[in-house]
């Protein structure tokens, strides 16, 4: 594609980069979509507890190498970059801002509405302990913060409003209470935050 298109640059000039980049965007996008889903037989992931010896690993390891894909860094902070997570098994609710998230497990991750998920931070449903994988859901409430830097493990649950604030690790199986706000390595309980009111926003601004 790239080839045709720079070979009639001269001719037709940014028209056929545009061309390139609309043709490659919807062949590759579908194929990596294809491939990821592929590498999971066409099933969600499930948590898990077993071995690094265990085939059952090495089948979700090979998953990971297959989900490496381009598409990731595709649309950052675009309306686009939701629809992408849901075609790639994340449920994800309305009025998502993803500013670059790195999501390593995508069917194990559920994200409510209203959800920031700022660059850099990472929502990470595994880990790998002495020998042994460890996997399991990971679900954010509605309203919630992830700062750059970020990092959420395994079975961790934020409530409704809470965040995750800068270069903070939330730990294996923490449940941030709603409205908390966390922060440190390992994340502790930092503060607490005031929910806006959005009915009283839309009153002082009619009035």
């Amino acid at each position: 594609i790239w080839d045709r298109a720079l070979n009639y640059y001269t001719e037709w000039g940014q028209t056929a980069l545009f061309v390139a980049v609309m043709l490659t965007t919807a062949i590759g996008i579908p194929f990596y979509i294809f491939l990821e889903r592929a590498s999971l037989g066409f099933r969600l992931l499930k948590p898990r507890m077993a071995t690094i010896y265990d085939p059952v690993f090495w089948r979700h390891e090979r998953h990971w190498k297959l989900s490496d894909s381009p598409i990731m860094g595709l649309f950052t902070g675009t309306p686009f970059r939701p629809l992408i997570l849901r075609m790639l098994g994340v449920k994800v609710g309305l009025r998502l801002y993803d500013g670059g998230c790195i999501i390593t497990e995508r069917s194990l991750v559920e994200i409510g509405d209203d959800v920031t998920l700022n660059e850099g931070c990472v929502i990470q449903p595994h880990s790998l302990e002495e020998g042994a994988f460890k996997s399991d859901y990971i679900r954010i409430g509605n309203g919630c913060t992830l700062a750059p830097s970020a990092f959420v493990h395994y079975a961790v649950t934020m409530g409704e409003g809470s965040v995750a604030d800068v270069d903070c690790f939330v730990m294996k199986g923490e449940v941030l209470e709603p409205n908390t706000v966390w922060r440190g390595n390992p994340a502790k309980l930092y503060g607490v935050v005031t929910p806006i009111d959005a009915r009283a926003m839309e009153v002082g601004h009619a009035a």
